[in-house]
């Protein structure tokens, strides 16, 4: 009998060994592949290089120590009297579709003729440029402008000192009349066209260039940006207004123009995922953990789903976020609760997309499907 009891025993051991071993295992997660709007062709966004995180076109710091500083998205490219240069063999020539945006803040935004950000090149001398500068026609007047060398088009924001200012440009290959500018997001609506509408030509063999320009300053009485300049893009494709808009939102909120993909379930266990579009209740999400996104990092003060923010109670005002694997993957997942608002979403609305950001920073996003009932 005591020879069973043993045999009992150490069967028992061994079972709950082996069943313990085929239980799924945590591994330490890793950041999944960045997701981009499509067209992006070049993308430098200062975080300590000057290397092109999307493209061939790595640069430069030219007379100054390469130096950065914080940003509007992590660092940013600090001037100080040298300028930022890089070659380039895939930006967009001739008329071809683009569009260039970018983050800018500076002590002094009252300059004349002074080059930010652009490309294009013609005997050596920066002239036929796809760029965007500060005061038109030497005159220091705080208003951005698109310098196309012709095809020129000035804004009528006056932009402030010491403060982050999204500019953009799109031009969809067409003619100048097409060819629109935009500050934080909002289409310049009253940008005055000096020569009216010129077609845009961009010649080959260009170079890309921040904070100086030869032809402003040898010929134009420009002056040299010193200050911050954030997150360069270039896409092969003028950006709607809407996703111009989307740009800049990314930046208010810390995030780049490219994130991290990621699994999300808008009311866990429910299917369809339904929800009243007035309602003044939280709606639950789930951000899914996998071998390569660790969700228990995720913070969620930055958490938003278009737009709302995760609800916080209590006198401490905590927010609503536990972790829970809620889909029994082995991973550990971020459940928040979104405060919704009236407004937010219209019936016809068929997804919702949530963005936020680790606490090391790295941005991501993730859409699921949504129904809207009265």
């Amino acid at each position: 009998m005591k020879k069973i009891n043993i045999f009992l025993s150490l069967s028992a051991v061994i079972f709950f060994i082996t069943f313990i071993s085929v239980l799924p295992k945590k591994v330490n997660a890793q950041a999944g592949p960045d997701v981009c709007p499509s067209g992006l062709v070049s993308y430098w966004k200062g975080d300590d290089t000057a290397e092109d995180s999307v493209g061939p076109n790595n640069g430069q710091f030219v007379a100054q120590t390469a130096s950065y500083a914080t940003g509007k998205v992590n660092n940013a490219f600090n001037f100080d009297g040298g300028y930022f240069l890089s070659g380039s063999t895939n930006l967009p020539i001739g008329n071809s579709p683009r569009t260039l945006e970018f983050w800018v803040n500076g002590p002094n935004m009252a300059l004349a003729n002074s080059f930010l950000a652009g490309w294009g090149t013609s005997n050596g001398i920066n002239y036929q440029m796809s760029s965007i500068f500060l005061g038109w026609s030497q005159y220091p007047s705080r208003q951005f402008a698109f310098w196309g060398f012709g095809a020129d088009v000035i804004g009528n924001t006056l932009l402030d000192d010491n403060t982050w200012h999204h500019l953009a440009m799109t031009y969809d290959g067409t003619d100048g009349l097409n060819l629109k500018i935009y500050h934080n997001g909002i289409l310049e609506s009253y940008a005055d066209r000096p020569h009216g509408a010129f077609t845009l030509s961009t010649p080959i063999g260009t170079d890309f260039i921040m904070a100086f320009n030869s032809f402003l300053e040898s010929f134009g009485g420009g002056q040299r940006f010193h200050g911050l300049i954030d997150e360069v893009a270039v896409f092969n494709r003028a950006l709607s207004e809407s996703e111009v808009y989307q740009q800049f939102q990314n930046g208010v909120h810390g995030q780049s123009y490219c994130v991290v993909a990621v699994a999300i379930d808008i009311k866990p266990g429910s299917d369809p995922n339904c929800f009243n579009y007035n309602d003044h209740g939280v709606i639950p999400v789930a951000i899914l953990g996998s071998s390569f996104f660790d969700a228990t990092q995720v913070d969620p003060d930055t958490v938003l789903l278009n737009g709302q923010v995760v609800k916080a109670a209590g006198k401490s005002n905590k927010l609503l976020a536990h972790t829970e694997d809620v889909n029994t993957d082995g991973f550990d997942d971020l459940v928040v609760q979104i405060a919704d608002s009236d407004g937010t979403y219209q019936t016809g609305d068929a997804t919702a997309t949530l963005t936020g950001k680790t606490l090391s920073g790295l941005d991501f996003q993730g859409t699921d499907s949504i129904c809207i009932v009265p």
